[in-house]
């Protein structure tokens, strides 16, 4: 792997820094992007903790998909569309999630924005 960084830093705009983040977290990456698949994800709603076990996570990246954390797998490395599958898989819109991140409840939030709309990559949503 060396070999093929080598130089890397001087080429404008690279970020040889990432590969270190982006390796840390593949497993994380990987387990999250599985959840595109419909079978995945009802096997994750079903039997979360085996989902969890057999993806191979360390009990840190396990922790942030149980708590369906938004903010920390991106902290922890991962790209930053994963956790939208965290939001798929807990069928919530994405505007609750967002909503939550900022610390307000869903009607506040929404007082915020020129649509009064919620939406969410998953279906049916559990809320408005």
């Amino acid at each position: 792997m060396h070999e093929q960084l080598a130089d890397a830093e001087r080429i404008e705009r690279s970020f040889t820094g990432m590969l270190g983040r982006s390796t840390k977290a593949y497993r994380l990456n990987r387990a999250l992007h599985a959840l595109v698949a419909p079978a995945a994800r009802a096997a994750f709603q079903t039997y979360e903790q085996a989902a969890l076990t057999t993806s191979k996570l360390t009990k840190e990246e396990q922790d942030l998909a149980r708590r369906r954390d938004r903010r920390g797998p991106i902290h922890h490395g991962a790209i930053l569309l994963a956790p939208e599958e965290l939001v798929a898989v807990s069928r919530l819109s994405n505007l609750r999630i967002c909503a939550s991140m900022r610390r307000e409840t869903l009607e506040d939030s929404m007082k915020t924005r020129d649509q009064q709309r919620t939406y969410s990559v998953a279906a049916p949503a559990r809320d408005g």
